[in-house]
């Protein structure tokens, strides 16, 4: 299923749900603010050795995610600025995911940076294409939704396998830290691939 049609998808499904809530008073606001308290929730359950609990917090953040969108279309606040706050939000989560399994010490600080460098330049250069007339970029092998469930899979496979290591050259690395590594070098792919889907559009 595409990104679009995920997206349509899960709309539709949350839109009663969503006016549900707005009419008891709930705000897209308030869910954005639980997404990104959630978020940092995710940071301490690895800190704390908690993968399990990390990725049952991941699955909620992206709840909340999706309950912030389907309220304020539910209440009509949905605005440009929304989608701003909204992929803005997303990152800062995405920095906070990355930031509990390095400090948590499930993965060395320079793959955590290739796999978080990778994702912002994937969300940026859709960005930059869209806002340059590309009606839609968001190609790639991999978009954030698939990173992810790759994150919350590492995860939950680091809590099982926690002895399990992958020897890589002359070194071993663990089950969290090689999807982490998957994720850079599926983020830097997408980035690429986004570039030259970009250029195609735009120098015709």
């Amino acid at each position: 299923m595409s990104n679009r049609r995920l997206r349509s998808w899960y709309e539709l499904k949350f839109a009663s749900f969503g006016r549900f809530l707005a009419k008891r008073g709930f705000t897209a606001n308030f869910f954005s603010a639980l997404s990104i308290l959630t978020a940092l929730f995710v940071a301490l359950a690895y800190y704390y050795h908690y993968p399990w609990l990390a990725a049952i917090l991941i699955l909620l953040t992206g709840f909340f995610d999706m309950l912030d969108g389907s309220v304020a279309r539910a209440a009509g606040t949905a605005s440009e600025f929304g989608t701003v706050l909204d992929h803005s939000i997303d990152r800062y989560a995405e920095y906070f995911f990355l930031l509990g399994v390095m400090i948590g010490d499930y993965a060395e600080p320079f793959w955590v940076l290739f796999a978080f460098f990778g994702m912002i330049m994937a969300s940026y250069v859709r960005a930059k294409a869209e806002s340059m007339g590309v009606e839609s970029c968001s190609v790639g092998i991999a978009e954030r939704k698939e990173k992810l469930s790759l994150l919350i899979i590492g995860s939950l496979l680091v809590t099982w396998f926690e002895d399990v290591k992958i020897p890589i050259i002359n070194e071993t690395i663990g089950l969290l830290e090689l999807t982490v590594i998957l994720i850079g070098i599926l983020s830097h792919i997408s980035a690429i691939q986004r570039i030259a889907y970009a250029k195609k559009l735009l120098a015709t």
